[in-house]
């Protein structure tokens, strides 16, 4: 697949114009998070990337990977809330 060209400040994906001079093929996801994921680029590189600026990625045909049930005892247990709450 085409890359749209982008930077990743650790929080949002800006687009830039143009395209990598790569490709990408997918090869997983990094996490559960369909948002990244782990490719194998022309030039032999294997790079983290946003699936957003895939050119001609299809969810479907690379479906969500299961959640771990430890992930699902915690969110039924803490009614979705993982972790301490935070407040100011």
């Amino acid at each position: 697949m085409k890359v749209e060209n982008f930077s990743y400040n650790g929080f949002c994906v800006k687009p830039l114009p143009g395209f990598a001079e790569y490709t990408a093929e997918f090869k997983k996801y990094k996490s559960n998070d369909v948002g990244i994921a782990v490719c194998e680029c022309s030039d032999g590189i294997e790079r983290n990337i946003p699936t957003c600026q895939l050119v001609g990625f299809d969810l479907s045909e690379h479906p969500e990977p299961e959640t771990p049930a430890n992930v699902k005892a915690m969110v039924n247990t803490y009614g979705g809330h993982i972790g301490q709450p935070s407040s100011s």
